[in-house]
């Protein structure tokens, strides 16, 4: 058992370090890191979780589509079929997995926020039809950035949106408008808690020193709002704390530790 330990830490050393924990304190890496993930691509991604690979995506599944693109997101593809709000899930939208674009009220709250995302992201206004009668629910989506990096999110995981620094992927799902196939992801905004709201101290947790972020309202964007970034990493803030006492009135609010990988030691 401890040297399945021992090599578990070994591991997610590496594993972090290629995710861009030794760029802070060991710079002179990068540039033999950078030849490697040229040289020998299968090594480095051999040390990543399934979910942080991009080769699988480049096989496409059956229920895998091709969508509109960008400049910022070429290569997309979302996949894996799947409507991931359950009962116990947070569900700002009240959305459901059988939902008929045609027959919703024109002023819900989903809809509203749909045409938002359409007209951010893809520059498209005035929308008063779609051609699409049920959306269809996906759970990962994947692209490549303009310098040839790959990109794969799956729900569950945090990804950065331009009007939210940090964000956690709920939902994709893929809409026609004028035959053509749109993709929007549903995401939980993350906000820092502050202590003191004038000089923004964050708060802050007492034993890993990680700052404390609420999760907060779900946004629709269009997947052009995705950022180009390194990936984020937060982990459940534990259950008693300073955070405690500060959502009185609210629905179980839910807190979480941003973890910050550029350690010297993982």
């Amino acid at each position: 058992m401890g040297y399945l330990f021992g090599k578990d830490v070994v591991m997610q050393s590496i594993r972090l370090g290629l995710a861009g924990a030794w760029s802070s304190n060991h710079p002179e890496l990068d540039e033999p890191l950078d030849l490697l993930r040229a040289h020998c691509p299968r090594l480095m991604q051999s040390f990543l979780p399934a979910h942080e690979r991009g080769d699988d995506l480049e096989q496409a599944s059956p229920d895998s589509q091709q969508v509109e693109e960008d400049p910022e997101h070429r290569a997309v593809i979302v996949d894996r079929k799947g409507f991931c709000f359950t009962a116990t899930n947070r569900n700002n939208f009240n959305l459901r997995p059988d939902i008929n674009l045609r027959r919703e009220p024109v002023q819900s709250p989903f809809l509203r926020a749909l045409r938002r995302a359409f007209n951010a992201d893809y520059n498209l206004r005035g929308i008063t039809e779609f051609s699409s009668r049920v959306l269809q629910w996906r759970q990962r989506i994947g692209f490549t950035d303009h310098s040839g990096k790959r990109f794969v999110f799956n729900v569950g995981q945090y990804l950065r949106l331009r009007d939210a620094p940090q964000a956690r992927l709920q939902q994709v799902f893929i809409v026609h408008f004028q035959d053509k196939p749109y993709a929007f992801v549903i995401a939980d905004q993350l906000r820092v808690i502050f202590t003191d709201a004038v000089n923004k101290s964050p708060l802050t947790d007492g034993i890993l020193d990680l700052d404390v972020f609420q999760v907060g309202r779900q946004v629709i964007r269009g997947m052009p709002a995705i950022a180009n970034v390194d990936w984020l990493y937060f982990i459940a803030a534990p259950l008693a704390g300073p955070w405690t006492d500060l959502g009185v009135g609210e629905d179980e609010p839910e807190y979480l530790l941003s973890s910050q990988w550029n350690l010297d030691c993982q």
